[in-house]
């Protein structure tokens, strides 16, 4: 019941405000960002090296924001760097943490970049395990993904290095290149022990921002002819900026102001307080 004169003032509307959200300052500092590429079939044809490169952030408030929708050729260093370098010119600062899956090319890029050199990386736990029981026989992936489950829950680091040493045990001698896969960027894997606990459960895997692009691939078909790429980054921007407004904040955001102040922690838990806290006891 909608006319295509209504279908093409609208979509001109959703390009307009595309192109200004690619172009806005950004002021709010950000603690966290998750990254992903994600690919989806709407308006794109044939072309499936085609992909949306996506980062969802959480400011120093503790609200989930989102910072970036842009198209890319597949995941390359070079669209990454890309993105990247426009942030940057825009006023974002360098988080703390990324998170994302092993995809080399934006953890290629980012290393490229010295305003990220103290943004620690975080590794995806679903991803990982995903990749881990594919390199296991049908037989054993329910008992070993219990194990990788222990490990990704594990209440402190030492105890997640437990259960990887009883994984190798297990597996290791006749499934050598499903613990190599584990062993890859297991220090990756481990950064988020080194931030609050109540945190943990978002920034263990990048479910914040793809639980999101479930509803962008639900309401996005395959069409024919090409289309425009820029139209589909622009319908998966509309739709993330409409899940955004449901989007709350980061469970004990409060703890945030730890981070700030530059306090150690050490599984999940402060240890060490700053500098500047220790100066106003004494006082």
């Amino acid at each position: 019941g909608v006319s295509k004169s209504t279908v093409s003032a609208l979509c001109s509307a959703w390009e307009k405000e595309f192109s200004d959200f690619n172009q806005r300052l950004i002021t709010e500092e950000f603690i966290y960002i998750w990254v992903d590429g994600v690919y989806v079939k709407s308006r794109l044809g044939d072309d499936k090296k085609c992909c949306l490169l996506t980062i969802m952030g959480v400011t120093a408030s503790g609200e989930k924001r989102l910072l970036a929708v842009q198209s890319g050729f597949r995941e390359s260093k070079e669209t990454w760097k890309e993105l990247l370098r426009d942030l940057l010119s825009r006023g974002f600062k360098a988080p703390m943490l990324a998170v994302a899956d092993g995809a080399l090319g934006f953890w290629a890029a980012l290393s490229e970049f010295e305003e990220f050199s103290k943004t620690k990386p975080q590794r995806c736990w679903v991803h990982k395990i995903r990749n881990v029981l594919s390199k296991l026989p049908a037989s054993v992936q329910t008992q070993a993904k219990e194990m990788l489950d222990d490990m990704m829950r594990a209440e402190t680091e030492a105890s997640a290095e437990k259960a990887k040493k009883n994984f190798k045990s297990r597996y290791e001698i006749k499934y050598p290149k499903a613990m190599e896969c584990l062993n890859k960027d297991w220090k990756e894997l481990t950064s988020f022990f080194s931030f609050p606990a109540g945190h943990w459960v978002s920034i263990r895997t990048t479910n914040p921002l793809e639980s999101n692009f479930a509803s962008v691939k639900l309401r996005t078909k395959s069409t024919r002819g090409s289309g425009s790429l820029n139209m589909a980054a622009a319908l998966a921007f509309k739709l993330l900026e409409s899940c955004e407004k449901k989007w709350r904040k980061i469970k004990y955001h409060k703890d945030i102001e730890h981070l700030k102040n530059g306090v150690e922690i050490k599984d999940g838990i402060v240890v060490k307080t700053s500098t500047i806290d220790a100066q106003d006891t004494a006082a």
